[in-house]
């Protein structure tokens, strides 16, 4: 049985998921494993809208997703991208990209999404893994929560371009 701090991480990345579907972002892999660790999400950027544009390359964002409850000592999760956590993202995402070469002309760029849950006392003991909660968010915008199955929701930070491969 998945423990509460699993629950808000599934959460956490569904929430995130939903936000960027909501922001036509085309969701290609959610915790997508590989020997150098997890990709809690990758998304692709929308198809420009302008004819010129067509052939711009999209964005391919790597999105870590640090998922904390309200009393954190991380500043959300935050202070837990060490530079060795950020090495075995640059090493998955360059998995990914040997997997999957079509996507390998995309612009990539290294995302990181703080979400704060707090879990309702109500709270059933398990979720289902992995959740899409596309059909069950409102318009999610950054700092106001939602409460979905019974835990509050708010996407405290989106921070594009949090690193690079530097």
């Amino acid at each position: 049985m998945p423990t509460s701090s699993h629950q808000s991480g599934v959460l956490g990345e569904a929430f995130v998921a939903a936000w960027l579907r909501q922001q036509s972002w085309e969701l290609v892999a959610q915790r997508w494993r590989c020997r150098w660790g997890e990709l809690d999400l990758v998304a692709r950027s929308p198809i420009p809208a302008k004819v010129q544009e067509k052939n711009q390359p999209r964005t391919l964002a790597f999105i870590e997703v640090k998922t904390r409850s309200r009393k954190n000592w991380d500043q959300d999760g935050l202070l837990a991208l060490s530079p060795s956590k950020c090495s075995k993202l640059i090493r998955a995402a360059q998995t990914f990209l040997s997997e999957f070469p079509d996507l390998s002309d995309d612009a990539c760029r290294f995302d990181v999404a703080a979400v704060r849950c707090d879990r309702q006392p109500q709270t059933p003991p398990s979720l289902i893994d992995p959740i899409d909660l596309t059909h069950q968010c409102s318009a999610i915008a950054p700092g106001s929560p939602q409460v979905i199955y019974n835990h509050r929701l708010t996407l405290q930070h989106y921070i594009p371009n949090a690193f690079d491969l530097g």
